[in-house]
């Protein structure tokens, strides 16, 4: 059985005419437009198709139409293939785009979540004096030894984007920014400057952090269907839904960790990533790194034909043994707190052997577990984790579904 995550990729990513084939095609997506249209009160449909990109570009529409996109592409690829992802992760906005599939966020609240979000960042930006800019072709630390020699420059620009160990993006005033393009330029380093109205994941952004932190905990999270990595970690998230809101609020200001967030997945043992709709920027940035792993994109026909193709969907369907190699990474991952060694090998490493040695038995037979079996697996991590000293109730059951088991 393999394993594949999906990635969700964030403000830059949009362009005119997006999902415009396959909302004409499928009325998944078609609906998916049309339930944004409904809660946004404008017509998502034309603006993403017709609305040209500079109005696509302004943040406040940005943001819900690449929510849309996401969400619409996701529940095709769901529809299509069958697949559910054994994680996913997603870049700066995209990261709200996983919560949304993974069943954090309501779609509906996450469009209104994110205009708002989008209405903060051009607020904090309205001055028109911060840029960002991608840096390619040099590691993190070289840019940061190239920067420090600017010296006309009042305030430096920061990282705000661990892309790659081949790209970063620097956020900064204009001013900054400007200088360190015209530095790194004449080092013949590759720049792009990219399509936003600010200097966003840097401290320009601190008052915007502060209100929509307010604005967060207007919502409800949800119980995760599956694991999402948080961008500012590095992590998989956990339950707590203080610890999503603190999350989501240093996105603001802090950088996004996309290296490290990709590293995460991959110690998973992903078997494949799909990058779902638009473009094919993240795995583009995932092969800088790993050229070799499998990377999909929903936004290339040439992709799309193998991940909807008949041998790739029976490879990655989802099967719910996945639901006991889950308990086993929370398990090894639960901080451990137990210093009696009696209660440990009791309660921890007897029912870990336990749940390890089920998980082995129905791979060497190739069956899925029972619901009773279901049940016997998460008491044994709950006693692993509580044992351990950490609170069960901090996991929830994500792998709770409708005809699997009850706790």
């Amino acid at each position: 059985m393999k394993r594949l995550a999906v990635l969700f990729p964030g403000q830059g990513s949009q362009y005119n005419g997006m999902m415009k084939e396959d909302y004409e095609r499928y009325s998944v997506v078609r609906q998916t437009f049309e339930e944004a249209s409904d809660t946004l009160g404008y017509d998502m449909a034309a603006l993403c198709f017709h609305g040209g990109e500079e109005k696509l570009a302004q943040s406040d529409l940005t943001q819900p139409a690449l929510l849309t996109a996401g969400v619409a592409s996701y529940r095709l690829f769901v529809q299509e293939t069958g697949i559910r992802p054994a994680a996913a992760a997603g870049h700066s906005l995209g990261e709200y785009t996983a919560l949304t599939c993974a069943g954090v966020l309501k779609y509906c609240d996450a469009l209104q979540l994110v205009r708002e979000r989008g209405r903060l960042m051009m607020e904090a930006s309205a001055s028109g004096l911060g840029r960002m800019l991608a840096v390619s072709g040099i590691t993190e630390y070289e840019a940061a030894n190239m920067l420090e020699r600017m010296r006309d420059v009042k305030i430096r620009p920061v990282i705000s984007c661990y892309n790659s160990s081949k790209q970063i993006v620097l956020s900064g005033t204009t001013e900054a920014v400007t200088a360190a393009e015209e530095l790194l330029a004449a080092e013949g380093v590759k720049l792009s400057s990219l399509k936003v109205s600010g200097a966003f994941h840097s401290p320009f952004m601190a008052e915007a952090a502060n209100e929509l932190e307010e604005r967060l905990r207007r919502y409800e999270f949800g119980a995760f269907t599956f694991p999402v990595i948080s961008n500012i970690q590095g992590e998989i998230y956990g339950a707590n839904a203080e610890e999503i809101i603190g999350s989501l609020k240093r996105q603001m200001t802090e950088p996004v960790r996309w290296r490290q967030s990709i590293a995460c997945l991959l110690k998973r043992s992903m078997d494949a990533v799909v990058e779902l709709a638009p473009r094919k920027t993240l795995a583009r940035l995932l092969k800088e790194d790993y050229p070799a792993f499998p990377a999909y994109s929903m936004d290339d026909q040439t992709d799309r034909q193998v991940v909807f193709s008949p041998s790739f969907k029976a490879n990655y369907q989802y099967t719910e043994r996945r639901v006991l190699e889950e308990y086993l990474a929370i398990a090894v991952s639960t901080r451990n707190h137990c210093h009696n060694e009696q209660v440990y090998q009791e309660q921890v490493v007897a029912p870990y052997r336990q749940l390890e040695g089920l998980l082995l038995n129905l791979e060497h037979n190739n069956a899925e577990p029972s619901a009773e079996q279901l049940r016997e697996a998460w008491n044994w991590l709950k006693s692993i984790v509580n044992a351990k000293g950490a609170e069960i109730e901090d996991y929830g059951n994500p792998f709770e579904t409708e005809g699997m088991f009850t706790r």
